[in-house]
C-alpha cells in the first residue's frame, strides 16, 4: 500500500484556514514531522513533539515536548500562567513597598 499524501496536503491547513493576526488569541501548532514545519513556522507558537521528531520540526519550533503526551502541553501552559502571575505579584509588591520608603 503506497501511502502518498494527496498533492494539496503539503500545506493544506495553511490554504484552507490561513493564520492571521486579526483573529482573537494566538495560534499554536503541534507537530513532529517535516510536513508540520511550515505550519509551525506560520503559527504564533510552534511546539515540536517527541524526542524522535524530525530535526526541521525541532528547529522551527518555539518549544519542544520530549514525548507525545499532550497533557504535558496543558501543564506547561498552566505553569507559564502561574509564573507570569507570580512575577506580576512580585512587581506590584515591590512597587507598593517602595512607595512607603
Amino acid at each position: 500500500a503506497d501511502r502518498k499524501p494527496p498533492p494539496n496536503k503539503r500545506c493544506g491547513c495553511l490554504q484552507c484556514c490561513p493564520l492571521s493576526t486579526t483573529t482573537r488569541g494566538l495560534t499554536l501548532m503541534c507537530g513532529d514531522g517535516v510536513n508540520d514545519a511550515p505550519a509551525m513556522a506560520a503559527a504564533d507558537i510552534g511546539v515540536a513533539m517527541g524526542e524522535h521528531g524530525a530535526a526541521l520540526a525541532l528547529e522551527m519550533s518555539d518549544a519542544t515536548l520530549m514525548d507525545s503526551d499532550l497533557r504535558k502541553l496543558v501543564y506547561a501552559i498552566t505553569m507559564g500562567k502561574r509564573v507570569l502571575r507570580t512575577i506580576q505579584e512580585n512587581i506590584l509588591f515591590s512597587l507598593f513597598t517602595k512607595g512607603f520608603v
